[in-house]
């Protein structure tokens, strides 16, 4: 059986305006490429089918993490073509939905159907609500649409497996989150994949017969001595302890076992970030302290700043009006030049693009203030009025760059210092005014303050600086949400394998003392002969024991075959995606398999350098190269046991354009299912058109067949063109 998708519409859903014919996509049943910059649709694109097999689609949370949610009554605007939301009136009803046509082959019949999903909702004031949603099912025979026979439910499970969807359906920017390559969900892909859970039904099936065979065993032994008081009386409490050993030995040890491996992966996964968090902890503590230091310190000018306010500039606070004191005009004059000088400097030391020599001869102009007019002047005239030569292009440069916007005071107009500068330069005005007009201040009292407020802001820069020289020598220290989710999870697995180590010393002292009472009620049993049912019973018993055992090494020896050779294909893949990065050449994709405690198969698949060390904790395009060598290899190994669409959003995201290139060529050549990829890295920006790689992606899908190259751009209004690339 086989499916391919045909086509893909969509009705107002996110940037895509307009009914379902206005924004669709027909595809080949080969490799379909679409390629846009950011910000046109492509993600949006990818949640249309998201939404229509899953009912979610994914979106950035605040924290910027990739998340599933529904579409509802929070998620809604953000979903809903913004157009049509600008459009709606009070009470105006709109939708927005998502169509797929797709043929389902089975033994050369073909099945064609339709499924769509529609969201109505309407504008109440200034919110859009959601008022149901509406699903329809239908076929297409001879041309002619009909509602189709099966449940719309029924049909979305056709065109990809539910259990397959974190490999066939994959967003590369959330892929590591998305596609599992540990666990219990890798674990139940490779069997849906390849059938391996014959196996373990077998091995199911082989383990409740040997139990029964037991309980068979016992029912005949305790029939057999029912004569005999006492050896009944044995017989029962020999079967109660056989059966409580089978369920420590067979169950509980296991089980806790279980738990305790599952610590101990937590405890080495987190240990190394563990302390480095720690470490982390201890500096942001620091910076911390600084900067409540800082903050105090600021509350403190603010408070001398307020008196200084509500005592001089709201007359609130004189001493003298009476006599004309000249002195202390001059004096405050002076100060007020002291404080331009001040704020003169800083605005020399903030522009990181003037020299030493040139802070110099800057804050010696700003004295005089030349007027950026004049020097604009001189910029047209192309003559300086001093010496009244030319201006050399150096000296036209350093007027238009450097001398006019320092006088314009453009640069560094945020700094919290010059800005302070200003403010008290702006006060010595204020009360130089109030002085004229009242002819006379108390000057000393006057002159506390200010200091008071140059001291406390000197003392503040002073802590900010030696916070920035930490800052510097540990660099930007934060401790991220994660990393305390991290180090939460590390402290709780190290108390839960305590635990769990304590629970299994204890089971295993329990079964020891169990065994110890086993063997002294068998030698107390009699010693005549069994009976011939008896004899058969236990010889039964020991080849259902032997049968399960022999099964489970099967199993085993089986899943050992299949890790080995999905290795080979996974690296084969691996190093033809990345054989144009050196970097990678000496990497290789490991498949780990162990049976577990409860003899259930456990796989991991990570990255090795080739001393076997495990570079599983690496990024970017590695990252990407594995979980798609891992999607398709396991694709390949099922062989014809699934042919379902693979549906990917940058599939090779964080990835160059070469490797890009190289990783399409590759589908282009060896795609065994439909592909639906979606990118933006054979796209140019600058040029608004394919960039060298996409053109020779292009040229190879012009000569591929069933193959389709599509770009989306923005047309008038931000509608989306929707366009199929041909040479």
């Amino acid at each position: 059986m086989s499916v391919k998708i045909k086509k893909i519409e969509l009705k107002n859903w996110f940037g895509y305006f307009g009914e379902y014919e206005e924004n669709s996509f027909e595809f080949s049943d080969g490799v379909n490429i679409i390629v846009a910059t950011n910000d046109i649709g492509k993600s949006k694109l990818h949640n249309a089918f998201r939404w229509l097999l899953t009912d979610s689609v994914i979106l950035k949370n605040k924290l910027n993490k990739y998340e599933f949610t529904k579409i509802d009554l929070n998620t809604i605007e953000d979903i809903l073509n913004h157009q049509i939301q600008l459009k709606l009136n009070h009470d105006q009803i709109t939708s927005l939905g998502v169509r797929i046509s797709f043929e389902q082959t089975n033994r050369g019949d073909i099945i064609k159907r339709i499924v769509t999903k529609e969201i109505q909702c309407k504008k109440d004031v200034d919110k859009i609500i959601v008022l149901n949603t509406i699903t329809k099912s239908q076929r297409e025979e001879r041309g002619n649409i009909k509602t189709a026979p099966e449940a719309f439910e029924d049909l979305i499970e056709k065109i990809i497996r539910p259990k397959l969807l974190g490999f066939f359906l994959v967003q590369g920017e959330a892929l590591e989150d998305l596609t599992p390559l540990k666990g219990e969900s890798l674990r139940n892909t490779i069997n849906d994949l390849v059938n391996l859970n014959v196996l373990e039904k077998k091995c199911d099936l082989s383990v409740k017969i040997s139990k029964k065979v037991t309980q068979l065993r016992q029912g005949i032994e305790g029939i057999e001595n029912r004569n005999n008081l006492e050896a009944q009386l044995n017989t029962q409490e020999k079967s109660r302890l056989e059966n409580e050993i089978s369920q420590i030995e067979e169950s509980d040890l296991k089980e806790i076992r279980s738990f305790i491996d599952e610590c101990d992966i937590t405890i080495n996964t987190y240990s190394e970030q563990a302390n480095s968090i720690r470490a982390r902890q201890g500096l942001k503590n620091t910076v911390d302290d600084y900067n409540q230091k800082i903050n105090i310190k600021a509350g403190e000018i603010k408070n001398h700043y307020g008196n200084f306010v509500s005592n001089y500039i709201n007359r609130d606070f004189w001493l003298s009006k009476i006599t004309n004191i000249k002195d202390e005009i001059n004096r405050l004059e002076v100060s007020n030049l002291e404080i331009n000088d001040y704020a003169a400097i800083r605005r020399t030391e903030l522009n990181d693009k003037l020299t030493t020599d040139e802070q110099r001869w800057l804050y010696a102009l700003e004295r005089d203030q030349p007027r950026p007019a004049i020097l604009n002047q001189m910029l047209e005239e192309n003559k300086c009025y001093v010496c009244s030569s030319s201006l050399t292009d150096s000296a036209s440069k350093y007027m238009r760059e450097k001398l006019i916007p320092y006088f314009k005071k453009e640069l560094n107009h945020n700094d919290e210092e010059l800005n302070k500068y200003h403010e008290i330069s702006e006060i010595y005005k204020k009360i130089n005014g109030f002085l004229n007009k009242y002819d006379s201040y108390e000057n000393n009292y006057f002159q506390t303050q200010i200091d008071k407020v140059i001291t406390e802001e000197s003392l503040k820069l002073k802590l900010q600086q030696d916070l920035d020289d930490f800052i510097s020598q540990h660099g930007l220290i934060e401790v991220p949400n994660s990393d305390l989710v991290n180090l939460s999870t590390y402290n709780t697995a190290v108390k839960d394998k305590e635990k769990y180590q304590n629970k299994y010393n204890d089971k295993r002292t329990e079964l020891l003392h169990k065994r110890e009472r086993l063997r002294n009620i068998n030698n107390t049993l009699p010693l005549e002969d069994k009976s011939e049912k008896l004899s058969k019973a236990e010889k039964l018993e020991q080849f259902g024991k032997l049968i399960s055992n022999e099964l489970i090494n099967i199993k085993k020896n089986a899943y050992e075959i299949f890790s080995n050779e999905l290795e080979t294909i996974i690296n084969f893949k691996w190093k033809e995606f990345s054989k144009e990065n050196k970097g990678l050449s000496e990497q290789f994709i490991k498949v780990d398999f162990a049976l577990n405690n409860l003899n259930q198969p456990d796989f991991e698949i990570k990255v090795v350098d080739k001393f076997g060390n495990n570079l599983s904790q690496g990024g970017g395009a590695s990252q990407a190269l594995r979980q798609l060598s891992v999607i398709f290899g396991l694709i390949e190994k099922a062989g014809g046991n699934v042919n379902y669409p693979f549906i990917a959003d940058a599939p090779t995201t964080n990835m160059t354009s070469t490797l890009s290139e190289q990783f399409f060529n590759f589908q282009l050549e060896n795609a065994s299912t439909q592909n639906i990829l979606i990118t933006k890295e054979l796209w140019d920006d600058k040029k608004g058109d394919l960039n060298e790689h996409g053109k020779h992606i292009l040229n190879k899908v012009a000569a591929t067949k069933n193959a389709k190259l599509f770009t989306i751009t923005n047309g008038k209004e931000n509608k989306k063109v929707i366009t199929e690339e041909k040479l």
